[in-house]
């Protein structure tokens, strides 16, 4: 799941005691590990998710860029915290194309706040099992304000952010890149930070299950 975004990145790992990065070079098939490194932030430079220093985190990912002399610009980063809803939904049986038509108005008894304020994305996670004309959906709504804090940061600091994700789907995606769901297997994801644990249950692939824990 991707609130915005598709293409070759650096991958960023934003979290309140430091900011971690990654760079893949693919060849053939296979990736291989170009740079990795890692830059402290002073204490309270993030909290819960949101950005509090913005100047200090502009100046840390700067800083990760020109020591390892990064060339590619665009960046791929994940977010989570209060700003961020994750609700799995019940809806009618219905294409992909047909519930991002509809996906306004499904959200509204969802989200606690005005639709007007937030940017929406979805999974669909398959057919209930005991109601076949319906289908369990997930849905991420993150509020704008948030999303343009870390966007802002990352444009000031030289770099776009071309993918950003929810925590717990970048997790997820990283598993499913990895390793090869067995039919029926159930996983249990854990990323432990320095002040959030994202969680997440995948089933065949598919997240079952999300809670980030502060």
């Amino acid at each position: 799941m991707l609130l915005f975004g598709s293409q070759n990145v650096v991958g960023l790992d934003i979290g309140t005691s430091a900011v971690k990065l990654v760079e893949l070079d693919k060849i053939k098939n296979e990736y291989h590990l170009k740079h990795i490194g890692i830059a402290k932030l002073p204490r309270d430079t993030i909290l819960n998710g949101t950005i509090i220093h913005g100047e200090l985190l502009e100046q840390a990912i700067k800083n990760l860029f020109q020591h390892y002399k990064i060339k590619n610009k665009n960046a791929a980063i994940s977010i989570s915290g209060h700003p961020v809803i994750i609700k799995k939904i019940t809806t009618a049986l219905m294409t992909e194309d047909e519930l991002e038509q509809t996906l306004p108005f499904e959200a509204e008894q969802y989200i606690p706040f005005s639709l007007e304020e937030v940017n929406l994305d979805f999974q669909i996670m398959g057919p209930c099992e005991d109601k076949s004309k319906q289908m369990n959906v997930m849905l991420v709504a993150a509020k704008k304000a948030l999303l343009n804090d870390y966007v802002s940061v990352l444009q000031n600091a030289g770099i776009k952010a071309a993918i950003v994700d929810i925590d717990v789907f970048a997790l997820e995606n990283m598993f499913n890149l990895n390793y090869e769901p067995e039919e029926g297997a159930t996983a249990v994801l854990v990323d432990v930070g320095a002040s959030v644990t994202n969680i997440n249950i995948v089933k065949n692939g598919v997240s079952q299950f999300t809670r980030d824990i502060f």
